[in-house]
């Protein structure tokens, strides 16, 4: 299958997320944010879509922690996991994802401090994490970054 894009936002979708998914090797673009109510976990086959650029999974019921194979979505640009009911520790894997421009995690009941690997996203000019349980201090590395858009409010940093 040589599908780039996949977009079904505002199809009431429900259920888990198949790890089937991690069969389209050829996607750029997965849209399943809004309008649906996707539950479960993310599978970590999510991480053999190396070809990825965009992700957005916000506004579902997503549960569970988020999967370090994550990490291996060296092309991606944009993630949005916001709006969802993800817990747990943000994977220091995420610190791989050199190519991100976006990162949208808040609303969820992530938990723990924020990995100094975070640090190693140069590219990064949005980040919000605003409105999760997370605690601890800020990590000195984020502020090499050239940040447009933080927000960290509300999470109890």
């Amino acid at each position: 299958v040589n599908l780039q894009s996949l977009a079904l936002s505002f199809n009431q979708l429900s259920g888990a997320i198949p790890p089937e998914i991690g069969r389209l090797a050829d996607l750029q673009c997965l849209y399943l944010s809004a309008g649906n109510r996707l539950s479960e976990a993310i599978p970590p086959e999510i991480g053999q879509l190396v070809n990825l650029q965009d992700l957005r999974l916000s506004d579902n019921r997503l549960s569970g922690a988020i999967p370090p194979e994550i990490g291996q979505l060296v092309n991606l640009q944009s993630l949005d996991l916001s709006d969802n009911r993800l817990s747990g520790a943000i994977p220091p894997e995420m610190g791989q994802l050199v190519n991100l421009q976006n990162l949208w995690l808040s609303d969820n009941q992530l938990s723990g401090a924020i990995p100094p690997e975070m640090g190693q996203l140069v590219n990064l000019q949005s980040l919000d994490l605003s409105d999760n349980r997370l605690s601890g201090s800020i990590p000195i590395r984020l502020d090499h970054l050239n940040i447009r858009r933080l927000e960290l409010v509300s999470g109890g940093i």
